[in-house]
Protein backbone atom coordinates (compact mmCIF):
# COMPACT_ATOMS: atom_id res chain seq x y z
CA UNK A 1 0.00 0.00 0.00
CA UNK A 2 1.08 3.80 -0.83
CA UNK A 3 2.40 5.59 1.69
CA UNK A 4 -0.45 8.47 1.17
CA UNK A 5 -3.44 5.56 1.37
CA UNK A 6 -2.08 4.54 4.85
CA UNK A 7 -3.85 7.32 6.21
CA UNK A 8 -6.57 7.73 3.89
CA UNK A 9 -8.87 5.37 6.11
CA UNK A 10 -7.16 7.52 9.34
CA UNK A 11 -8.89 10.96 7.69
CA UNK A 12 -12.23 9.13 6.66
CA UNK A 13 -12.80 8.26 9.93
CA UNK A 14 -12.03 11.15 11.71
CA UNK A 15 -13.98 13.29 9.18
CA UNK A 16 -17.03 11.37 9.70
CA UNK A 17 -16.66 11.00 13.20
CA UNK A 18 -16.03 14.91 14.12
CA UNK A 19 -19.10 17.18 13.45
CA UNK A 20 -18.73 20.01 10.67
CA UNK A 21 -17.74 23.08 11.64
CA UNK A 22 -19.38 25.36 10.07
CA UNK A 23 -21.56 28.72 10.52
CA UNK A 24 -24.94 26.43 10.04
CA UNK A 25 -23.51 24.13 13.00
CA UNK A 26 -25.62 25.15 15.79
CA UNK A 27 -24.04 22.49 17.93
CA UNK A 28 -23.33 24.84 21.39
CA UNK A 29 -20.00 22.99 22.03
CA UNK A 30 -18.90 23.83 19.30
CA UNK A 31 -19.59 27.67 19.69
CA UNK A 32 -17.35 26.87 22.75
CA UNK A 33 -14.63 25.91 20.78
CA UNK A 34 -14.78 28.49 18.22
CA UNK A 35 -14.34 31.17 20.75
CA UNK A 36 -11.35 29.35 22.37
CA UNK A 37 -9.33 29.34 18.85
CA UNK A 38 -10.43 25.81 17.51
CA UNK A 39 -11.95 26.87 14.26
CA UNK A 40 -10.88 30.39 14.05
CA UNK A 41 -7.36 28.97 15.32
CA UNK A 42 -7.32 26.28 12.72
CA UNK A 43 -7.73 28.97 10.07
CA UNK A 44 -4.98 30.77 11.21
CA UNK A 45 -2.75 28.07 11.20
CA UNK A 46 -3.74 27.39 7.67
CA UNK A 47 -3.09 30.78 6.46
CA UNK A 48 0.63 30.80 8.23
CA UNK A 49 1.30 27.99 6.16
CA UNK A 50 0.29 29.86 2.68
CA UNK A 51 2.04 33.24 4.23
CA UNK A 52 4.76 31.75 4.56
CA UNK A 53 5.03 29.81 1.67
CA UNK A 54 4.17 33.11 -0.35
CA UNK A 55 7.34 34.78 1.25
CA UNK A 56 9.38 31.87 0.60
CA UNK A 57 10.56 31.66 4.63
CA UNK A 58 11.02 27.80 5.26
CA UNK A 59 11.72 28.13 8.69
CA UNK A 60 8.70 29.85 9.48
CA UNK A 61 7.05 27.47 7.06
CA UNK A 62 8.61 24.28 8.67
CA UNK A 63 7.23 25.83 12.05
CA UNK A 64 3.55 25.51 10.88
CA UNK A 65 4.49 21.48 11.25
CA UNK A 66 4.73 19.36 14.33
CA UNK A 67 8.38 18.37 15.09
CA UNK A 68 7.96 14.65 13.36
CA UNK A 69 5.35 16.03 11.20
CA UNK A 70 4.87 14.46 7.57
CA UNK A 71 4.25 16.16 4.45
CA UNK A 72 2.86 13.74 1.27
CA UNK A 73 4.22 16.06 -1.86
CA UNK A 74 1.77 15.38 -4.98
CA UNK A 75 5.16 13.56 -6.93
CA UNK A 76 8.05 12.42 -4.92
CA UNK A 77 8.82 10.78 -1.89
CA UNK A 78 7.05 11.66 1.39
CA UNK A 79 9.22 14.00 3.52
CA UNK A 80 9.26 13.22 7.76
CA UNK A 81 10.25 16.28 10.32
CA UNK A 82 10.64 19.76 10.46
CA UNK A 83 14.33 19.70 8.88
CA UNK A 84 13.17 17.68 6.06
CA UNK A 85 10.92 19.45 5.39
CA UNK A 86 12.56 22.96 5.03
CA UNK A 87 14.81 21.69 3.12
CA UNK A 88 12.15 20.39 0.39
CA UNK A 89 10.75 23.88 0.83
CA UNK A 90 14.17 25.76 0.47
CA UNK A 91 14.47 23.53 -2.95
CA UNK A 92 11.63 24.52 -4.27
CA UNK A 93 11.88 28.32 -3.51
CA UNK A 94 15.31 27.90 -5.56
CA UNK A 95 13.24 26.87 -8.62
CA UNK A 96 10.01 28.77 -7.86
CA UNK A 97 8.19 31.77 -6.11
CA UNK A 98 4.96 30.82 -5.08
CA UNK A 99 1.81 33.31 -4.66
CA UNK A 100 -1.11 30.78 -3.49
CA UNK A 101 -4.29 31.46 -1.73
CA UNK A 102 -5.62 28.88 0.24
CA UNK A 103 -10.07 27.90 0.61
CA UNK A 104 -11.01 25.78 2.99
CA UNK A 105 -13.61 23.61 1.84
CA UNK A 106 -14.48 21.66 4.42
CA UNK A 107 -13.30 21.99 8.11
CA UNK A 108 -13.64 19.03 10.90
CA UNK A 109 -12.28 20.07 14.41
CA UNK A 110 -12.20 18.73 18.23
CA UNK A 111 -10.66 19.97 21.07
CA UNK A 112 -7.13 18.88 19.97
CA UNK A 113 -7.62 17.65 16.54
CA UNK A 114 -8.26 19.20 12.89
CA UNK A 115 -8.77 18.02 9.56
CA UNK A 116 -8.72 21.08 6.49
CA UNK A 117 -9.66 19.89 3.12
CA UNK A 118 -8.76 22.98 1.43
CA UNK A 119 -7.90 24.36 -2.44
CA UNK A 120 -5.04 25.87 -3.06
CA UNK A 121 -5.05 28.29 -5.96
CA UNK A 122 -2.49 30.82 -7.48
CA UNK A 123 0.76 30.48 -9.24
CA UNK A 124 4.03 29.66 -9.54
CA UNK A 125 6.64 31.59 -11.03
CA UNK A 126 10.25 30.90 -12.07
CA UNK A 127 12.46 32.09 -9.79
CA UNK A 128 14.85 33.17 -12.79
CA UNK A 129 11.68 34.62 -14.62
CA UNK A 130 9.21 33.38 -17.35
CA UNK A 131 5.72 32.58 -17.58
CA UNK A 132 4.30 31.61 -14.06
CA UNK A 133 2.27 28.19 -14.15
CA UNK A 134 -1.21 27.91 -12.49
CA UNK A 135 -2.20 26.27 -9.54
CA UNK A 136 -5.57 24.64 -8.73
CA UNK A 137 -4.70 22.25 -6.07
CA UNK A 138 -6.19 20.13 -3.44
CA UNK A 139 -4.81 19.33 -0.10
CA UNK A 140 -5.71 17.71 3.15
CA UNK A 141 -4.05 18.91 6.41
CA UNK A 142 -4.21 17.01 9.46
CA UNK A 143 -3.39 19.50 12.84
CA UNK A 144 -2.99 18.91 16.38
CA UNK A 145 -3.16 21.15 19.26
CA UNK A 146 0.18 21.65 21.13
CA UNK A 147 0.43 21.82 24.87
CA UNK A 148 0.51 26.34 24.14
CA UNK A 149 -2.88 26.11 22.25
CA UNK A 150 -1.21 26.33 18.89
CA UNK A 151 -2.38 24.37 16.20
CA UNK A 152 0.37 22.32 14.22
CA UNK A 153 0.44 20.63 11.12
CA UNK A 154 0.87 16.61 11.83
CA UNK A 155 -0.30 15.70 8.22
CA UNK A 156 0.27 17.27 4.65
CA UNK A 157 -1.50 15.76 2.34
CA UNK A 158 -1.78 17.28 -1.40
CA UNK A 159 -2.92 16.62 -4.82
CA UNK A 160 -2.08 18.23 -8.17
CA UNK A 161 -4.52 19.68 -10.43
CA UNK A 162 -7.83 18.66 -8.82
CA UNK A 163 -10.62 19.45 -11.19
CA UNK A 164 -13.00 22.45 -9.46
CA UNK A 165 -15.58 21.86 -7.11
Amino acid sequence: MKPAFRILPFVLAFSAAVPFAGPADGVLWFEALHESGGARGVQGAVDEFFSADNQSDTDRLAACFEENGVWLPPTGEVVTGRRAISAWYRARHVRWVPSLSAAVLDLRVDRTTAVVHGAARGTLVPARGGAGVAVDDRFVMILSRDTRSTWKVTRLLWQRGAPAT
